[in-house]
């Protein structure tokens, strides 16, 4: 991307796993410190910020959406036929070896995200490429291309890469 737009020096501070508020607070794993908020790395002669947005936000951990599949995952090993994301995030979570009731809290957030997200995924060249996917630019849970699971491949970088130059013409 530096190349295509003739730039010479950059600062990226993407982070894989990272959420929306560590935009403008520090990134932690496992309550431990990892970065420093994003916002910090653009300085008064920054020309161009770009922002990265996935599923890291869905879960109620540091883990995000890791979280949300680890716990969907473990749930079907437990019960088969079961329905454990519906169960887990409809009526509450193990905690610490007991089972613990709650709101749903991740259906919230994603109900109060849906008209922004129905909109921007209209919008997005990715429709259509994801993991289930034939043409798939974001990888599962086992990768078929070297990518990290659940996170985008080289083909995906590349689309997306093209989608931000073509939008800054």
């Amino acid at each position: 991307m530096a190349d295509s737009l003739g730039v010479s020096t950059y600062t990226d501070v993407t982070c894989s796993a990272a959420k929306v508020e560590a935009i403008t607070s520090p990134q932690n794993d496992a309550s431990i410190k990892v970065n420093d908020p994003q916002i910090d790395a653009v300085k008064t002669d920054t020309k161009l910020v770009t922002i990265g947005i996935g599923g890291n936000d869905l879960g109620t951990s540091d883990l995000g959406i890791g979280e949300v599949i680890a716990t969907c995952i473990g749930g079907a090993a437990a019960n088969p036929p079961g329905t454990p994301c519906r169960d887990v995030y409809a009526h509450g979570h193990w905690s610490w070896g007991q089972w613990v009731y709650g709101k749903d809290t991740l259906a919230e957030r994603v109900n109060d995200t849906a008209p922004q997200l129905a909109d921007a995924l209209q919008k997005t060249p990715s429709k259509g490429h994801d993991v289930c996917s034939d043409d798939r630019w974001v990888e599962g849970a086992l990768p078929g291309s070297p990518a990290v699971p659940f996170r985008p491949n080289a083909t995906g970088e590349r689309a997306m890469a093209a989608a931000v130059k073509a939008a800054l013409q």
